[in-house]
C-alpha cells in the first residue's frame, strides 16, 4: 500500500511539472537577451523516444499562439525583433497523447544611439563639460556601462543600471594635440554595444610657425618663400621686411612671397601668424649671391711704363660670396708671354719688355658659374731725347749781339755760332 502511494505521488509530481522531461530549447540562456532589430531563432528538441511522430508547437501565453498555427518544425523564428516580442515562450512537444513543455523568457534589449554634446567653442586648456545621453533604454535596471575615449586613450569607464533616460557628464581640458581627435561615448547594455563620436575642434594660438625658402639665392633667379603655421582657426599670415621698405620686385600672397631676386632683396623678413587665440612671429635672413659685376683692372705704377720697369695688374670685382677664381689672358694671343707671374687676381711682370705690350684681359668666375671680364692696355714709355738739334747761325748771332755791342756784337755772335757748330 505504501509502495503504491509513493508511485502515485511521483506520477502526480511529474504531471504537475511537465518541464521535468528531456525537452530543451536552444539557445539555453534563460532569460534570453536579444537586441532589438536582430533576428531571433529558437530551436526545440527532446531526447524522448516516441512510437509516433513528434509534434512541436510554440506559443506565447500573453499573446496567444505565436504562429497562429501548429509549427511543423522544432524551430521558431522572429525577424527584426521588437520590444513587443518580449515575454515567455513555451515549446510543447507532443508524443501521442502526451505533452511536454519547455519555457524560455525573451528579453528585448533596446536603446537609442548615444548622443554627444560638446559646447563650442572648445579652447586649448579651458575646461568644458561634454555629455553623453542615451534614451529609451529597455529593460530598466539591468547592468550597463559607459566608456569615454579620446583618440585611443580611455578617459573614464563607469558601471550603472539601465534607465529610460541616461546622461553622463565628463569634464575635459583639451590640448592642441587633441584637435581633430575623436571623442567617443560607448554604451554597453548587457553584451550589446552602441557608440558615437564627435571630432574635437580645439581652438589654439598659432604655433610651429616656420618659413621655407627656395635655394640657391642667386641674383636673377626665380624665388619663392613660404610661411606655414598650425593654429586653429587657420591663422592669417602677414609679411614684412624688418626696418626696410618692402621690395617692389617681391609679390606677397596669402602665405608666400615670390619674385626674381636682386641684390637689394637682402635683409630680414618676418612672417606673423595670427588668429583669435593669439599670434606668433618668425623671421629669416636672406643673403643674396650675386656677381661678378663692375669688374675692373688697376695698373701699378701705371699702364705706360719704361722698358725694364715692374708692372702689377690687379683685378677687382663685386660679388657675394667673393670670387676666388680669376683667369688672365693677353689679347689677341689669348695666352701670356714669358716673364709673367699670375697669382689669383694679381698679374706681375718684374721686367717689362716691348713684347709685354698689349691688351690684358681678366675674367672673374663666380661659384654660381657666372663670369665678368675687364681689359687694360699697357705700353712702353717713349723716352725723351736727351740732346736737341743745334740752332741756326742767325739765332746765335742775335743772341751774341745782346751781349756784345752794336758793331762787335754781330761779328762776335757769328764767330760764336761757328765755334758751336
Amino acid at each position: 500500500m505504501n509502495t503504491r502511494l509513493g508511485l502515485l505521488l511521483i506520477l502526480q509530481i511529474a504531471v504537475s511539472h511537465p518541464e521535468n522531461n528531456g525537452v530543451q530549447i536552444s539557445p539555453a540562456n534563460n532569460p534570453l537577451n536579444v537586441i532589438a532589430g536582430s533576428n531571433l531563432s529558437l530551436a526545440c528538441s527532446t531526447t524522448m523516444t516516441c512510437s509516433t511522430p513528434l509534434k512541436y508547437t510554440w506559443r506565447k501565453p500573453a499573446g496567444g499562439d505565436v504562429n497562429n498555427k501548429v509549427n511543423p518544425s522544432m524551430t521558431f523564428e522572429i525577424h527584426e525583433v521588437e520590444t513587443n516580442h518580449e515575454g515567455e515562450y513555451i515549446c510543447t512537444v507532443i508524443c501521442g497523447g502526451k505533452e511536454m513543455n519547455k519555457k524560455v523568457r525573451v528579453q528585448v534589449i533596446s536603446f537609442n544611439e548615444p548622443v554627444i554634446h560638446v559646447p563650442e567653442p572648445v579652447k586649448e586648456d579651458i575646461k568644458v563639460n561634454a555629455t553623453c545621453t542615451v534614451k529609451n533604454m529597455n529593460p530598466d535596471g539591468i547592468q550597463a556601462s559607459t566608456v569615454w575615449m579620446l583618440g585611443t586613450r580611455v578617459l573614464r569607464n563607469i558601471s550603472h543600471k539601465s534607465d529610460n533616460h541616461f546622461t553622463d557628464t565628463l569634464t575635459i581640458q583639451p590640448k592642441k594635440e587633441n584637435h581633430g581627435q575623436h571623442l567617443r561615448c560607448i554604451v554597453t547594455l548587457d553584451v550589446f554595444k552602441k557608440e558615437s563620436f564627435v571630432e574635437l575642434q580645439v581652438n589654439y594660438a598659432p604655433s610651429k610657425t616656420q618659413i621655407s625658402v627656395t635655394t640657391p639665392l642667386v641674383e636673377g633667379n626665380d624665388f619663392v618663400m613660404n610661411c606655414s603655421s598650425d593654429g586653429n582657426p587657420r591663422p592669417k599670415l602677414a609679411w614684412l621686411k624688418k626696418n626696410k621698405p618692402w621690395p617692389a620686385n617681391m609679390r606677397r600672397h596669402d602665405g608666400s612671397v615670390s619674385g626674381v631676386l636682386s641684390q637689394r632683396d637682402e635683409g630680414t623678413y618676418e612672417c606673423t601668424a595670427k588668429n583669435q587665440q593669439g599670434e606668433q612671429k618668425t623671421n629669416v635672413s636672406l643673403v643674396i649671391h650675386y656677381g661678378p659685376k663692375n669688374t675692373s683692372i688697376t695698373a701699378s705704377p701705371g699702364s705706360d711704363l719704361p722698358e725694364g720697369g715692374s708692372l702689377q695688374l690687379t683685378c677687382k670685382t663685386q660679388s657675394n660670396p667673393e670670387v676666388t677664381q680669376y683667369k688672365w689672358n693677353k689679347l689677341p694671343e689669348v695666352s701670356l708671354p714669358q716673364g709673367v707671374l699670375v697669382e689669383g687676381s694679381t698679374l706681375t711682370i718684374h721686367s717689362f719688355q716691348r713684347d709685354h705690350q698689349g691688351i690684358y684681359e681678366c675674367e672673374a668666375i663666380h661659384q654660381s658659374g657666372k663670369h665678368d671680364r675687364a681689359y687694360v692696355t699697357v705700353t712702353v714709355t717713349q723716352e725723351e731725347r736727351l740732346t736737341q738739334e743745334p740752332a741756326s747761325p742767325i739765332i746765335w748771332a742775335v743772341f751774341g749781339s745782346l751781349f756784345g755791342g752794336a758793331a762787335a756784337g754781330g761779328i762776335g755772335g757769328i764767330l760764336l755760332a761757328k765755334l758751336l757748330k
